[in-house]
């Protein structure tokens, strides 16, 4: 079979892979993509019922402007046709959903009455969220009902609390997220507290969305942009094949749709499970979580004004909401239902009319579907995700770490971070390392 040489490769068409093989072709790099499955996006994708109607799976909208590198990106993609709307979110709390960022003069009186009376000053600054640092800024019973029900409506964290893990380290979820809106000073400098202070401050936080497609309608637009740089995309390669040298770690060829393909760079995208595979490495022995994701379309349209809802209450299997009529500016009786729980946990059913009453009674509880609107479909993915995973004695799913490679390898790791799960996070730094790479001596 003849050996086809190119400039680059690119292993993996999720949103990471088609935006470094856009770059490297607008580098002037003759560049191959290689995608195993076959369609583009990875996991941030799209789906369509049995009545013609889009849901999304993944990332269900891009923060507008929290990156402005990726939102400028992604506006590209689509080619400026993309809906902008703002992010009107709600927190479940008990039975109730609260506009997300309110103060505490907005939230029921039964909440109202479990924070410290008077004005309330958070001053955490960067230091641990504990029980007892919470409980002197909000109130004691406000920090209680933070841990004792907040904290234990996620499966996840109950089984490291289980497993010794601190309380308070396992907050990122939830502080400030389940918090009024008060006065905060002392706060950190990172990336993250930074946008979360703006956002909770100046309460402009906005989503994009594509006009058509779905969310899956990005990965399509930066593959088209790729290709119009001269980038060829082969989807679908079954027979993919990486051949390494086990000393020097340089990849001597892939094959792809019947194709040999070599490169002096080859950027690897893909899931990093097979990489460390390839590279004879460990890979961490973690419990993944299970992600019900559940996409429900009624017969009339849904009383609700918000765009997202945040769970974070027991009673209710609800993590995150969202309604993908809202955002294709279509009839809104679609929501969108996600919840994760460990693996095995036999708290939760694996059968979809298990889901379906669970998530159907919550609804009609929290007023969001009426009684007598039914439900015209219903769709239950159940999905492994090692994202919020831990190992089998409870410590977090690390970052993934690769031994240094050899100088004269062509191995070009571009890796998420279970650190950075955020798009708007992630895809910085893969421009970060492309640039580094491009310009190194």
């Amino acid at each position: 079979m003849t050996m086809e040489t190119r400039d680059a490769l690119v292993v993996g068409g999720n949103l990471a892979g088609l935006t470094v093989a856009y770059l490297l072709g607008q580098y002037g790099y003759k560049t191959t993509l290689i995608e195993r499955a076959p369609f583009l996006g990875g996991g941030d994708g799209s789906f369509t019922n049995e009545h013609g109607r889009i849901f999304d799976f993944g990332m269900h909208a891009l923060d507008h402007g929290r990156s402005e590198f990726v939102s400028r990106l992604f506006e590209h993609a689509v080619e400026g046709k993309f809906r902008r709307l703002p992010k009107n979110r709600a927190i479940l709390l008990r039975d109730s959903l609260i506009p997300y960022n309110t103060g505490p003069q907005d939230w029921p009186d039964e909440l109202q009455a479990l924070l410290k009376p008077g004005e309330i000053v958070d001053d955490l600054g960067s230091d641990p969220p504990t029980r007892e640092a919470l409980g002197k800024i909000y109130g004691p019973a406000f920090a209680g009902f933070i841990f004792d029900e907040v904290l234990s409506s996620f499966p996840a964290e109950r089984k490291h609390l289980e497993f010794g893990v601190d309380e308070s380290q396992l907050m990122t979820n939830i502080y400030p997220w389940f918090f009024p809106k008060v006065d905060r000073v002392g706060r950190s400098d990172s990336a993250h507290t930074k946008y979360q202070t703006r956002i909770r401050q100046d309460g402009g936080e906005h989503v994009i969305y594509p006009e058509t497609g779905g969310f899956n309608g990005f990965a399509e637009g930066l593959a088209q942009r790729a290709r119009d740089v001269g980038v060829d995309i082969e989807v679908g390669a079954k027979d993919l094949e990486v051949e390494m040298d086990p000393t020097s770690r340089h990849v001597r060829s892939i094959v792809a749709n019947g194709r040999t393909l070599h490169a002096p760079r080859v950027y690897w995208c893909g899931p990093a499970g097979v990489l460390m595979g390839l590279l004879d490495q460990p890979v961490f022995d973690a419990v993944p979580e299970t992600f019900a994701l559940g996409s429900i379309q009624f017969e009339r349209p849904l009383d609700c004004e918000f765009i997202e809802l945040i769970g974070g209450s027991p009673e209710h299997l609800i993590k995150r909401a969202s309604f993908p009529g809202k955002l294709q500016d279509g009839p809104d009786d679609l929501i969108q239902i996600e919840f994760h729980y460990p693996k095995g946990d036999p708290n939760y059913g694996t059968e979809k009319g298990w889901w379906h009453e669970s998530w159907l009674n919550s609804l009609r509880k929290i007023g969001i579907a009426q009684p007598d609107n039914e439900v015209k479909a219903l769709d239950l993915k159940l999905i492994p995700m090692h994202y919020n995973g831990f190992g089998i004695e409870g410590k977090p799913t690390p970052s993934v770490e690769l031994p240094d490679l050899p100088a004269d390898s062509n191995l070009r790791p571009v890796l998420p971070s279970y650190q950075h799960i955020n798009i708007n996070t992630r895809l910085p730094l893969f421009l970060q390392y492309l640039t580094e790479d491009l310009t190194r001596a």
